[in-house]
């Protein structure tokens, strides 16, 4: 239908104001992982212990997880949509690292151990 207005004309043609109100967007693309892929994911960005460092390292993971070969900007398009990832990581710590061994060199401690 072609959409026509006249100068001067008070009325609008047949059907005219109706396919100015059709939506003809097409579909979404569908999403690149499967829901059991997701709680994967979702696990994996919730542990803390996580190997994880960057987006890249991620891409790795999943290619080898999931046999997928999901671009950069799909995969941290995804992440940041999904779990509110972003680009700048904090610095981890170490994946075996001791947290028991740690409590005594927190800075609450009873006696300093500065030089005096």
């Amino acid at each position: 239908m072609v959409k026509v207005f006249i100068a001067g004309e008070p009325t609008i043609k047949k059907g005219v104001l109706k396919s100015c109100l059709v939506h003809n967007k097409g579909g979404y693309k569908p999403c690149s992982f499967s829901t059991q892929e997701i709680k994967k994911l979702q696990q994996l960005m919730h542990t803390p212990e996580n190997h994880i460092r960057g987006y890249k390292e991620l891409q790795h993971w999943v290619k080898s997880e999931f046999n997928k070969e999901i671009k950069y900007n799909t995969l941290l398009k995804f992440m940041v949509a999904k779990f509110q990832t972003k680009v700048n990581v904090a610095r981890k710590s170490h994946v075996k690292k001791d947290t028991a061994a740690v409590r005594p060199f927190k800075k609450n401690l009873v006696e300093s151990v500065r030089k005096r």
